[in-house]
C-alpha cells in the first residue's frame, strides 16, 4: 500500500496503512493537531467515546452504566492521564517516559493516531526518541467481554528493563446515576469500593449501598468488572493514588480492597525486552455486571484456558456481525477514491446506528408484531387476537398490509402500519451534545436481537429515508409514522419511539430548555418521503 507521507514538525500526514493484515487509516504527528472526539463502534450495547488526547468514557447502553465518568468533549481532552488509561515507563537510568500524556510531551519521539475506516478499533503508537521504544494499545468492543485494551511495548534492537505501570485510573462503581456523578462525585469517592476477586486478575467496583439519604437499607448489586491477560506476575494495585506513588520513584503495594477511595485497575511490573520481541497484555473492562456474570469471568480466568484466544474469538465474531448489517444497509462501495468509499460506508453505518436496520429484510415476525399492538392498544389487542394469531409465523411486510386491508380492521391497520421491525438504532446522543441523552437497546435478557426504535424527531426520519432507499416496502410505515406523529396544523413531537411521541414538556425555569427540535422541516420531509 501506498506509504503515509512524512509529517513536519507541525503538519500532520495521512494515509491508509496494514497493520497485521488489517486497514487503517493513519495520521502521524498527532499532537501537532488540536483534539478531537471520536467513537468507537460495533453491533453492542457497548458505547465509547474517545478523545484524540488519549482519553474516554465507556460503559454499556447508556450514561447512567459508565466504566469512567461521563464528561462533556471539552472535559474529555483535559483528562488524559488522569482518567482512563494511564501508562509509565521507568528507564534503568530513573528517566519517566509517559505515552499518550498531552500534559508530558518530552521524549516522544512520534505519536500516531490508526482507526479502521469503519471505526471498531482504535489504536495509539508512541515511541520514545531516546530508545526507540514503541508502545501502541488498540481499542475494540467485544459483546460478550466489555471493552478490550490489548498493550504491547515493542523494542526494534537490542535490549532493555524497564518498569511498567499501566491500567485505568478513576474507575467508576456500577449504578451511580449520571446526574449524582456530575453533581455530587465527592459523595460518590466516599461510598466507593474496589476488591480484588480471590487471587485472580479480576476486580470489582461496586457501591458499598446505594447512595441515599433515607434511613432504609438499600443494597448496591451491580459491578463494574476489570480483568487482564499477559504480564504475568505484575501487582495488581487498585488505589488511585499508586500512580502518584510510582510517579514519585516509590513502589507503591498492592491492597485486596480499597474503599472510600477512587477506584483503579493498575498494574506494575518489571519487563525485560528484547529487540524484535513485543511484551503483549490485553486488559478488559465490563459495566454493570450481576453476581453471576463475576462468577462466570473468574471462573474463566481460574479455568486454565487460553484468554488471548478467547479475546480474538470474540472480537472476530463482533466484527463479522457488524459486517453483516452494513452489508444488509448497503454500505460497500467500491471506486478508485478509496476515501470517498470509507467515507460512505462510515456514513451508511451511523445512518444505521441512528435510524436502525431491518431485523429480517422485509419479513415480519408475526410474535413480535403482536407484542408491538399489544404495547400500543392492549384493549385492540385483544380485540384482534384470533386474526393476529391466524397469520402466518413469518410474512413479508406487503402481505401483512394487504391481509389487513382486506380484514377491515380500520384501528389495527392504522397501527399495524406502524410496525417497523428495526434492530441496532439507538437515541442519538454524544458527549460533544450534552442536552441528548441516549439509550442503546439491541438484545434482550436473553442476548436475542430485538426490535424498536427511538430518536429526535428531525434526525430519525432524514436517516429512515435512507433506510428505505435500500427497503422500499419500508415506505408507507414510515409516511404512517410520519403522518401520525404530526399536528393537523404541522407540528411535530420531540421526540419518535416505538411506543409512540414524546412531546417535549417548556421548563420556565430552564432557559435552556428550547435547545432541541421543536417544529422545524416537515414539509419539505413529507415532500422527500413521498
Amino acid at each position: 500500500m501506498t506509504p503515509v507521507p512524512a509529517a513536519t514538525a507541525d503538519q500532520p500526514s495521512a494515509g491508509f496503512v496494514e497493520v497485521r493484515g488489517r486497514t487503517y487509516y493513519e495520521i502521524r504527528s498527532l499532537d501537532t493537531m488540536p483534539p478531537f472526539l471520536m467513537t468507537l463502534v460495533g453491533d453492542t450495547d457497548l458505547w465509547m467515546y474517545i478523545s484524540s488526547a488519549g482519553a474516554f468514557t465507556a460503559g454499556r447502553v447508556e450514561p447512567d452504566r459508565c466504566l469512567f465518568p461521563y464528561e462533556t468533549d471539552d472535559r474529555l481532552e483535559e483528562l488524559g492521564g488522569l482518567s482512563g488509561p494511564a501508562t509509565m515507563i521507568r528507564f534503568e537510568d530513573g528517566r519517566l517516559w509517559r505515552p499518550f500524556d498531552a500534559r508530558h510531551s518530552a521524549g516522544a519521539a512520534s505519536r500516531v493516531l490508526r482507526r479502521t475506516p469503519v471505526g471498531d478499533a482504535v489504536q495509539f503508537e508512541e515511541s520514545d526518541a531516546e530508545t526507540g521504544l514503541v508502545f501502541r494499545v488498540e481499542y475494540a468492543l467485544a459483546d460478550e467481554l466489555g471493552v478490550v485494551r490489548r498493550a504491547e511495548l515493542h523494542l526494534p534492537e537490542g535490549s532493555a528493563r524497564v518498569e511498567l505501570l499501566d491500567g485505568y485510573r478513576n474507575l467508576m462503581p456500577a449504578s451511580v446515576p449520571l446526574v449524582v456523578q456530575q453533581t455530587m462525585s465527592t459523595l460518590v469517592d466516599g461510598y466507593k469500593r474496589s476488591e480484588r476477586v480471590g487471587e485472580t486478575p479480576l476486580a470489582i467496583y461496586a457501591l458499598e449501598a446505594a447512595i441515599s439519604d433515607s434511613p432504609q437499607a438499600k443494597e448496591s448489586l451491580r459491578f463494574n468488572a476489570v480483568w487482564r491477560s499477559g504480564l504475568p506476575g505484575a501487582n495488581l494495585l487498585l488505589d488511585d493514588g499508586a500512580f502518584r506513588v510510582f510517579e514519585r520513584g516509590g513502589r507503591p503495594e498492592a491492597a485486596g480492597v480499597v474503599t472510600g477511595r477512587r477506584g483503579a485497575y493498575l498494574c506494575r511490573a518489571a519487563v525485560e525486552l528484547v529487540g524484535g520481541r513485543p511484551e503483549a497484555w490485553t486488559i478488559v473492562a465490563d459495566a454493570h455486571l450481576d453476581h453471576a456474570a463475576v462468577v462466570e469471568r473468574r471462573a474463566m480466568l481460574e479455568s486454565g484456558a487460553d484468554l488471548q484466544d478467547q479475546i480474538e474469538a470474540s472480537l472476530a465474531g463482533d466484527r463479522a456481525r457488524l459486517r453483516t448489517l452494513l452489508d444488509q444497509a448497503d454500505a460497500d462501495q467500491a471506486t478508485e477514491d478509496r476515501i470517498a468509499a470509507a467515507a460512505h460506508r462510515s456514513n451508511v453505518l451511523f445512518n444505521a446506528m441512528r435510524g436502525g436496520v431491518p431485523i429480517n429484510g422485509h419479513r415480519v415476525d408475526r410474535d413480535d408484531l403482536i407484542r408491538f399492538v399489544r404495547l400500543r392498544n392492549t384493549e385492540l389487542a385483544e380485540v384482534h387476537a384470533d386474526f393476529l394469531r391466524a397469520l402466518d409465523p413469518e410474512l413479508s411486510l406487503t402481505d401483512l398490509r394487504s391481509r389487513l386491508a382486506e380484514a377491515g380492521h380500520l384501528q389495527l391497520e392504522r397501527i399495524a402500519l406502524e410496525y417497523l421491525p428495526l434492530t441496532f438504532g439507538r437515541r442519538h446522543g454524544d458527549p460533544s451534545r450534552p442536552w441528548n441523552r441516549f439509550r442503546i437497546r439491541v438484545r434482550d435478557e436473553q442476548g436475542q436481537r430485538v426490535t424498536g426504535y427511538e430518536g429526535n424527531w428531525r434526525d430519525i426520519f432524514q436517516n429512515w429515508e435512507a433506510v428505505c432507499r435500500s427497503y422500499p416496502a419500508m415506505l408507507p410505515g414510515v409516511i404512517a409514522k410520519f403522518l401520525n406523529a404530526t399536528t393537523a396544523e404541522g407540528y411535530n413531537p420531540y421526540r419518535i419511539n416505538e411506543q409512540g411521541i414524546d412531546w417535549e414538556v417548556p421548563e420556565p425555569e430552564n432557559p435552556r430548555s428550547g435547545i432541541g427540535y421543536w417544529g422545524d422541516h416537515q414539509i419539505v420531509y413529507l415532500h422527500r418521503l413521498l
